[in-house]
This record gives structure tokens, sequence and C-alpha cells, in this order.
């Protein structure tokens, strides 16, 4: 199952796991997005397959166990899945990259990717697209919750300051047009504020679409 990252994988997935438990102490109790989540499990029959695309320390990997589907979770940080398979003995986690997932074609029942996407260049994202559909059995739904604006580059990492990190933020309709044209369709998008962690984020809008393969 193991699949060598892009460069830009494995520099995320670095930065990520040398300041993983500080994340959990920030987000793990962040439920902002489970409206969101919700709505995206009342279009798949328990128990359905779905996969967490930078699942990180395993949040959402609970939410799916407990409410009771089957999931695996992929991340670049080696750290963040050390703490996700702790927090989940039951899930199948890997290291991997989003734009290079290596799962059958039609295998699962619904994908979700919470604010990780926007960590890539603008076509390895198309490219995640591409796979994500693949990978999906028809009909299947896929969450996408990103980061909204119009910036693609390194910039300040709010977790590191005196560091940088590649993002991407892209606006909901060139992210809806951008699926679209992969082959999804599109059941629901919008842009809400960022719920406010008492941190200096550098985005301050979120984009939330829910696709359908």
């Amino acid at each position: 199952m193991a699949v060598e990252l892009t460069d830009i994988a494995k520099k995320a997935g670095e930065r990520y796991s040398s300041y993983a438990e500080e994340y959990v102490r920030i987000y793990w109790d962040d439920h902002s997005d489970q409206v969101y989540l919700d709505k995206f499990l009342r279009r798949i029959r328990k128990p359905g397959l779905i996969l967490d695309i930078g699942c990180g320390p395993g949040r959402e990997l609970r939410k799916l166990i407990c409410a009771g589907y089957w999931a695996v979770g992929i991340d670049a940080s080696e750290k963040m899945l050390q703490i996700a398979i702790k927090n989940n003995p039951a899930a199948k986690v890997y290291q991997m990259d989003a734009s290079r997932l290596n799962f059958p074609n039609n295998y699962f029942d619904g994908a979700i990717s919470l604010y990780v996407l926007d960590h890539l260049p603008t076509p390895r994202l198309l490219k995640s697209f591409s796979e994500i559909f693949r990978v999906l059995k028809n009909s299947a739904p896929f969450l996408l919750i990103s980061c909204d604006g119009d910036f693609e580059g390194e910039r300040r990492d709010f977790l590191a300051p005196s560091k940088t990190i590649f993002r991407n933020f892209k606006p909901v309709d060139w992210l809806v047009k951008a699926l679209k044209k992969t082959g999804f369709s599109i059941y629901f998008s919008e842009v809400r504020k960022l719920p406010d962690i008492g941190l200096e984020d550098p985005a301050e809008k979120r984009s939330i679409i829910i696709a359908t393969k």
C-alpha cells in the first residue's frame, strides 16, 4: 500500500508531524463542520466505506466509525497517522499522497477532505480530484472543505510563525468548475466564515462543497 510522496506532500507531512500534538490540542474539539459532515453522511448507507483524505489525528475517522461506517484514513504526516490509529484502533490508515491514491477503481462509498487539498499546487489539486473520482463508486458523494480565497504560494505558517508553508486558496466557483470538469455533479456548495480558534489564521472563509460521482 506504500506510495512515494510527492515533494510538496512530504514537506507538508514533515511540518505537520513537527507540531502534531499542538495541532490536536487546538483542533480536536472544533466541531464547526459537523453540520456538513451530517449532510454528507445522509447520502451514504451504513456501513459504507468512507475515505478520509488528510485524516490528521483521526477526529473525523472517529466520528465516521461512531456513526456506524467503515473508515480509511490517509495522510502525509507519519506522526499524525500514529495519533490517528491510537485514537481509532478500528480504522485503517496509510501514509499516502492525495494525488496518488493506491486504491482500486470504484472502491469507496464516499470520501471527505477537510482543509487538506489547499496545501497542493493547482496541477496536483486537479490530479487529486481525478483520483478521488476514480476511487469512488458511482453516485458516491465527496465532501470538500477548503480555505476560500485567491492565493497560491508560500505564506506564514500560523502554527510555526517563523516559517512558511505552501497554501492554495481557491474561490468556491473555481473549485465547483474544476470538480464538474473532472466529472462530478454538485449537490451543495456555499462559503462560510472560518470559526475563530484564537489564532491568526491567514484565511478568513471556507468553501464547502458536496459533489457526487
